[in-house]
């Protein structure tokens, strides 16, 4: 089995704090797994912010830096009391087992509005919340069009000295004394959870944004906020998204960077580590434009690893109505692996949270299987060869999993660790940085697909990605390329596209489509009247496919349920669980496009359009088919046909079905499969049943 890091995201709860050491023993005992990293998630940045250097005497935690939120139990135990004795213990303790461990923080919430209120805290989940810092400092809390908040690593304290200084400067101090590998910085703190459009507005930030973007806003503008003659944040959060949106997204991305850049070199030079989530299960586009959070800066700052925040299954379920984002979410790993190579990629395998009343082992089990084997499966190629987008899980939350939990897990990780990937038989993605900062006056001035969203509408339809290269790495790749938007890419990169010896289909907006010198295919929406906003598909060196299926697919197109006009009257949307705002492209063109990919890509099974499987070649010879069961609660079943070929063996890496898949033979008649070589080798095909909400690896030897 492969090797891959196993990162866990712990309060303090998951450990006893009346054993000897504090617990840590037993509680890697009960994972029965080598554990690489723990995030203690003592939650309060305020035990970084009021951190004494030394530790010269013992103190009693809050509620809330013994458990999440302050709750007073998990499945396992009630909260214990905690000093910052005993941490120190259990980190030290936790390291002797070659554990990493890292302070793990995220901001607190401050949920006055008047400088002068200075009642009790209550956190989100009903249980008090300690946040004095931010209390006392309020000039630090995030102010926008929302509510004034959570604290800005950004912003200034009332002298004019910086908060980020002073906290890089603490954090260090802290993970020293607590002898911890490193630091996690997670949602709220970094990144917020209110998006750049609605603050921070506050005179400090926007202040400095004007002083050096030499803006010149409306007078009233520049009066404090505090000053009653001026209009308030919300005029402030109008005039810059609805006139200098770039700019300040810029600005704050390159402040962001500037922060991660001194405390990566402060870190790294005491051979400490830092560590940090995406952004509310951005993508690259995506973060960027809701929260100035650019991956790429990060890797350039030197941020050691990146946990992301792709746990699809659990907010779909925690929000009755919402919408199932399973392939956008599966895709934004593989995504900032590709933007971000440097930074080692962990997906978020989110398990249980006792303080947030979710459990998708428990409620859900055959999606949260689903979630391993999609994290799992797609390849990053680059000049050092193919390799696994994600480098490891970081579990969430792992301190109430139980032992037979753990077992049910460690079994998933098995199946999808089991064999080697050699290379992918369907598309790979190929990805261009430019398709991030370049693309941001695109998308204001049109609302046109970014690459993660045609890239995820196409794997909704069952045009699947089983890699991703970046364009300098494109001599390293094989088979058949897939280009999001290929008109954002240079010269350079075209030339590299347009020299690539085998099949490439690509996607652009009309206006901007390349010129190429012989194509096999190519289409265009035919509901959407503008040049500058109608998206268009087009393939060469493509090998053999049934045109006649695409044409067929194209005919039956639909003009989209809605439409708008001009990008400027649209407004975003609100919040960062809702989708972010697309013009509409007709649904009928990303199905032709995505059963274009599975035929151009492979012609080693065929199946129903629709269905969605993704197809790889083992290191041992095999052919891997991993599908996917959309429906939450209905099973699958569907055919998938060898082309011609005889099948030696199928191999169903699942506990389902029990018994061996079904064969199709000739006449198209599903019989059992009794075992018998004879019937094997005549078979023209095999079934597939998948759970409610699943996943399957299906192995296959073929003559």
């Amino acid at each position: 089995m492969e090797e891959r890091e196993l990162g866990l995201w712990t309060p303090l709860i998951g450990f006893d704090v009346t054993k000897e050491d504090r617990g840590a023993k037993e509680y890697l005992d009960n994972i029965g797994m080598k554990v690489n990293s723990i995030g203690l998630f003592v939650y309060n940045a305020d035990i970084i912010n009021y951190h004494e250097e030394g530790m010269p005497t013992e103190k009693k935690f809050p509620a809330d830096y013994c458990n999440y939120y302050g709750s007073p139990w998990n499945d396992l135990r009630m909260r214990q009391d905690w000093t910052n004795y005993d941490l120190r213990i259990l980190s030290t303790e936790l390291k002797k087992h070659g554990v990493e461990t890292y302070m793990s923080v995220m901001g607190n919430h401050l949920s006055p509005e008047r400088d002068d209120d200075f009642t009790p805290q209550i956190g989100m989940f009903g249980y008090p919340v300690k946040q004095d810092f931010v209390m006392e400092h309020r000039e630090l809390a995030l102010e926008s069009t929302k509510e004034r908040g959570y604290i800005h690593l950004l912003k200034r304290f009332k002298d004019g000295t910086s908060f980020g200084d002073y906290f890089i400067k603490k954090a260090l101090a802290c993970i020293s004394d607590y002898n911890m590998t490193g630091l996690h910085l997670a949602d709220a703190i970094f990144p917020h959870s209110i998006q750049v459009q609605h603050g921070d507005f506050s005179d400090d930030l926007f202040g400095r944004f004007v002083e050096h973007t030499h803006i010149q806003p409306p007078q009233e503008l520049m009066y404090s906020l505090r000053d009653e003659r001026s209009p308030g944040v919300g005029a402030r959060a109008a005039y810059v998204w609805g006139q200098h949106r770039e700019e300040y997204l810029n600005f704050l991305a390159d402040e962001w960077e500037l922060f991660f850049t001194k405390l990566c070199k402060t870190f790294h030079e005491h051979g400490k580590k830092v560590m940090v989530n995406n952004a509310w299960t951005m993508a690259p586009f995506e973060s960027f434009y809701r929260f100035a959070v650019d991956y790429k800066a990060l890797e350039r700052a030197g941020v050691d690893k990146i946990c992301v925040e792709d746990q699809a299954t659990i907010l779909y379920l925690s929000e009755p109505g919402s919408r199932y984002k399973i392939n956008e979410l599966m895709a934004a790993p593989y995504f900032i692996r590709a933007y971000a190579p440097k930074i080692k990629t962990l997906a978020i395998n989110y398990a249980k949270d006792s303080s947030e009343e979710g459990s998708v082992i428990n409620h859900c089990p055959m999606a949260n299987e689903r979630e391993i084997y999609m994290l799992t499966s797609p390849l990053y190629i680059s000049e050092k060869g193919v390799e696994r987008a994600t480098e490891g899980f970081y579990v969430c939350l792992a301190d109430s999993v139980s032992k037979e939990e753990w077992s049910w897990l460690k079994k998933r990780y098995e199946i999808a660790y089991r064999e080697k990937e050699k290379r992918t038989l369907s598309a790979t993605l190929v990805f261009s940085d430019r398709m991030v900062r370049n693309f941001l006056p695109e998308y204001i001035a049109t609302r046109r697909y970014s690459a993660h969203k045609i890239v995820s509408d196409l794997s909704s339809f069952g045009g699947k990605m089983g890699a991703v290269v970046r364009t300098e790495n494109l001599e390293y790749a094989k088979g058949l390329l897939f280009v999001p938007n290929i008109d954002l890419l240079s010269d350079e990169e075209l030339e590299k596209i347009k020299n690539y010896p085998d099949g490439v289909i690509y996607t652009s907006v009309c206006s901007k489509k390349p010129l190429f010198e012989k194509e096999d295919i190519y289409f265009e929406d035919p509901f959407e009247g503008k040049k500058e906003y109608r998206m268009c598909v087009g393939g060469f060196h493509l090998k053999k496919f049934d045109r006649a299926e695409i044409e067929s697919i194209l005919e039956k197109a639909e003009a989209p349920a809605y439409t708008f006009g001009a990008s400027d009257s649209v407004s975003d949307c609100e919040y960062w669980m809702n989708d972010l705002v697309y013009r509409p492209v007709s649904e009928g063109i990303m199905k032709a496009c995505a059963r274009l990919l599975f035929l151009a890509s492979q012609d080693v099974i065929s199946t129903e359009a629709g269905n969605l499987v993704t197809l790889y070649e083992l290191e041992n010879g095999m052919i891997r088919l991993v599908s996917e069961n959309d429906m939450m609660n209905h099973y699958k079943t569907f055919k998938v046909y060898v082309n011609g070929k005889k099948i030696k063996k199928i191999v169903n890496g699942n506990d389902f079905p029990v018994l061996p898949l079904k064969l199709v033979m000739p006449g198209d008649l599903v019989r059992s499969n009794v075992g018998q070589e004879e019937q094997l080798k005549a078979a023209i095909g095999f079934v597939i049943k998948l759970p409610p909400g699943g996943c399957s690896f299906v192995d296959l030897e073929l003559e």
